[in-house]
């Protein structure tokens, strides 16, 4: 027998920079955005996510009884094991449509549900946030990217109506940033970091407004 070709993991294609950015600007805003989705996950999503639960604490059972309530015929003491005091947080602070507050809208935007979540969504900001930034001026960003996130909730409420599914995460402020950036700097390319391990990797420089199109379609509308 020959020897066996390499088997090929999964194809990868994520950005990992842009061009060209503002010069001699920094983007302190974006950074701070960037610095407190980081800590908060830190300092509160990651400590609680590794903490059980009290059975006997009225935040666990409201819990209990909405996921019972989405999951009939489901034996409440399996939801309850796999329930951490991260869930419990989630259900009490995010913000859920059927009885929304101020506070829960805007420090929803700060709370993530996983590494994968925080990082997917900071590497895009940190790509595409400067830019908007610098353009916006940096109260005018910041104003931005909290209405935009405002907004973005607002369409996922018409979309899924009055439900009690908490809902967390930048995505939706950055989808606004994405969307700011396809039609600010249309001449602007991304890196892609393409690779197909072990035979293949590269870094293409592609048309901004090709990548972000494809995102867009595969990211907002494809799931809807």
């Amino acid at each position: 027998m020959g020897p066996r070709a390499p088997a090929l993991g999964p194809p990868m294609i994520f950005p990992i920079g842009d061009t060209p950015n503002p010069r001699r600007f920094t983007a302190w805003v974006n950074l701070g955005l960037i610095a407190l989705n980081v800590l908060v996950y830190l300092l509160l999503s990651l400590p609680l996510s590794l903490q059980a639960v009290d059975p006997a604490d009225p935040a666990t059972r409201e819990l209990l009884a909405a996921l019972a309530a989405r999951n009939p015929g489901v034996d409440p003491a399996l939801l309850l094991v796999s329930l951490d005091r991260w869930d419990v947080f989630v259900q009490a602070h995010a913000f859920v449509a059927t009885r929304p507050t101020l506070g829960a809208l805007f420090g929803s935007m700060f709370l993530h549900s996983g590494v994968a979540h925080l990082a997917g969504n900071m590497l895009f900001l940190w790509i595409y946030g400067d830019n908007i930034e610098h353009r916006l001026g940096r109260a005018g960003y910041l104003f931005f990217w909290l209405a935009a996130g405002v907004v973005a909730t607002g369409g996922q409420v018409l979309l899924n109506g009055l439900t009690d599914v908490p809902m967390i995460g930048a995505s939706g402020a950055i989808s606004g940033v994405l969307g700011a950036y396809f039609l600010l700097f249309p001449r602007n390319r991304v890196r892609l970091l393409v690779a197909l391990f072990p035979i293949y990797v590269n870094v293409l420089l592609v048309p901004a407004r090709l990548v972000l199109g494809a995102y867009l379609v595969l990211d907002n509308l494809l799931p809807v």
